[in-house]
């Protein structure tokens, strides 16, 4: 049994002090038991996060509690996973989840996810994948209840060098609004080519998928959207990625690959043009072609790691004037150290750009400031179950607006404790 406890609040923010703070708590429990021949896990979540509508561009005397917003979300989750013999293994999950906002919208969801590997020779498997979610979402005048079923069927095998996985995603599913209940068939193959094994590989894969969009997760990316939102999945009806990736002594390690993708209802964040303090989801019905290009090195060197990452993607959006909200190039450094095994250190380095939005008040596009944030955290262990940390956050103090009309928070810093039971 474990109990997991959080609180943050940041009182105040880069406008109008306490009218861009914000707060988020959590509380936690997990179980864990061993039976004879499987492991069972359990944990029961509940999470407020608390923040303001604080994009109102200049405006005077707003008060604090005309724009405040909180999301609370009950959380609770159940999984099995053993073997039923030596060749087959299994695992299934089942998750309960109720999120709702002060302005009376909810989402509940019940998702059950199974998955089963049967090994019917040293280097062929078979894997089967099923997921059924049952989400419904309301506000204060309509309810939408969809579903979303799928199953991913593969073969998986290795013959010498080569490594190949040949499947398909068979899904049907509901939107509240537009597209018609249907089954969806999509390809997922993939093979890799040990080029020097161990240390060069070369690969490939053409996949599609149909990805579930949910209230939870469009508040996820952005919190601050409007309440009345016209819920629909984004249908990847293909991807195409090849490239080489590979690992030097177990210290340097990359992987290069570009990619050619085709989505239809892909999703966008506009300000809204009733209030431009909140945001709006609009869709691109079209079949849009997105390209993109992605980097990523690793190095390894005892108690030193670091990632750095690149991502470059091209919109090609056909129905909207631009790809709002969405970035095009993305860079991260991410570089930890370890001193003995009570100290340490790690340093983030984020870098957006790209990023266009509308300006509703006279229909103007604005080129948004790149982002550039360092953040540097340190924690102490006094045991495995207490430590001390200390963040400091946005060490360049950078302005910057990721979503247009919200100011990012300057230079900060965080300090706590942490325990675990």
């Amino acid at each position: 049994m474990g109990l997991y406890a959080k609180h943050l609040d940041l009182g105040t923010g880069s406008v109008d002090d306490d009218n861009s703070g914000s707060a988020y708590n959590e509380i936690r429990l997990n179980f864990r038991r061993q039976l004879a021949k499987s492991k069972l896990f359990s944990s029961i979540k509940y999470s407020k996060n608390s923040l303001f509508f604080y994009g109102y561009n200049g405006k005077k005397n707003v008060e604090k509690s005309s724009i405040s917003q909180n999301f609370q979300n009950i959380e609770a989750n159940l999984s099995l996973e053993g073997n039923a013999n030596p060749n087959l293994s299994y695992k299934l999950a089942l998750q309960y989840s109720q999120l709702w906002d002060r302005f009376q919208g909810k989402e509940q969801e019940i998702i059950l996810n199974g998955k089963a590997i049967y090994q019917f020779a040293v280097d062929a498997r078979f894997v089967g994948d099923l997921t059924i979610a049952l989400p419904q979402y309301s506000n204060f005048d309509t309810q939408t209840t969809r579903y979303f079923v799928k199953f991913s069927p593969a073969h998986m095998s290795r013959i010498g060098n080569l490594f190949f996985r040949l499947g398909l995603g068979m899904v049907h599913a509901s939107d509240s609004v537009g597209a018609a209940s249907r089954l969806r068939i999509y390809p997922d193959l993939s093979a890799s080519y040990d080029i020097s094994e161990g240390e060069l590989s070369a690969y490939l894969h053409l996949r599609g998928d149909l990805q579930r969009n949910t209230w939870r997760s469009f508040t996820d990316e952005n919190p601050f959207l409007n309440n009345q939102i016209a819920l629909k999945n984004t249908d990847k009806n293909l991807e195409f990625r090849a490239g080489v990736r590979g690992n030097y002594l177990q210290i340097l390690g990359f992987d290069i690959s570009g990619s050619y993708s085709q989505f239809t209802n892909m999703a966008f964040f506009t300000n809204s043009a009733q209030d431009a303090s909140k945001f709006a989801v609009l869709y691109d019905p079209a079949a849009i072609s997105v390209f993109g290009f992605q980097s990523s090195f690793s190095l390894k060197i005892n108690e030193f790691d670091a990632l750095l990452k690149t991502e470059y993607t091209n919109y090609g959006v056909k129905n909207l004037e631009q790809a709002w909200h969405r970035a095009s190039l993305r860079n991260t450094l991410f570089v930890s150290y370890r001193y003995f095994d009570q100290l340490m250190f790690n340093l983030d380095l984020f870098h957006i750009g790209g990023l266009q939005a509308l300006d509703m008040s006279n229909n103007q596009v604005v080129s948004l400031k790149n982002i550039v944030d360092l953040n540097l955290k340190a924690n102490y262990y006094v045991s495995k179950r207490f430590s001390f940390f200390t963040s400091l956050n946005n060490l360049f103090s950078s302005n910057y607006q990721r979503f247009l009309y919200y100011d990012s928070r300057g230079f900060n810093f965080i300090t706590g404790v942490t325990a675990s039971f």
